[in-house]
């Protein structure tokens, strides 16, 4: 608390010292704008990165704690990521208190923006068309996600048994390839699509900043008009 007392003075005497989503003095929407506008599509991108299985070999000791030197050197090109998944599978028998302690290491490391680029596009689509819809654009992810999870499962189901796996069985060398191969190969060509389809992504960071000036002269004119 002392800190953030601190850094608010600070801000205050010298405001053009400090970005603006740093200042909390000001309004949410003011704040998450400015550190859009300052996102590239790398950072945005990363957001859609999760840490689950990996958390021992990126950012946690030997004892289950967050290591920051490892995680530094994890996270070197430093576009951050999305999420951490189940902080409590950490291991090392640690209690609610000391999960809690590590979560918050964690949290004061990352800073966590889940998914920004589902409010760029719900602003592309105010922008482009005048009507805001949030609830649709992140419906639609959600949809496509759980749709992906399910087609991807039953993907690598069908990729086992075109290479001949039996499950409770010993494995041929076949089927022992189809598991590398779907679990690398497959599984890599499906994500170079997805990022070949961001090479068409046509909110760039310029464009960003446009749209959310152009969007808050909108806004402004909407009310005085009705004031």
């Amino acid at each position: 608390m002392r800190r953030m007392k601190e850094q608010l003075a600070a801000a205050s005497r010298n405001p053009k010292r400090f970005p603006a989503y740093r200042n909390a003095k000001l309004p949410s929407a003011r704040r998450v704008k400015d550190l859009l506008s300052r996102m590239s599509l790398e950072e945005k991108a990363a957001q859609m990165v999760c840490i689950w299985r990996e958390k021992a070999k990126t950012f946690l000791d030997e004892d289950g704690n967050f290591d920051y030197a490892k995680a530094k050197k994890a996270f070197a090109r430093g576009h951050g990521l999305g999420q951490v998944g189940r902080p409590s599978d950490a291991g090392s028998g640690k209690n609610a208190r000391d999960m809690a302690q590590l979560t918050n290491a964690i949290q004061k490391w990352s800073c966590p923006l889940l998914w920004a680029m589902i409010a760029d596009v719900a602003d592309y689509g105010e922008w482009k068309t005048g009507r805001r819809a949030t609830a649709t654009v992140t419906s639609a992810v959600v949809f496509a996600l759980w749709a992906g999870l399910a087609l991807g499962g039953a993907l690598a189901g069908w990729l086992f048994s075109s290479y001949g796996y039996v499950p409770n069985a010993t494995q041929t060398a076949r089927s022992l390839m189809g598991i590398r191969m779907t679990a690398s190969v497959y599984a890599s060509l499906a994500f170079l699509a997805t990022a070949l389809c961001l090479l068409f992504y046509a909110i760039s960071k310029d464009v960003n900043r446009k749209i959310a000036d152009d969007l808050d002269e909108r806004r402004k004119k909407y009310a005085s008009a009705i004031a």
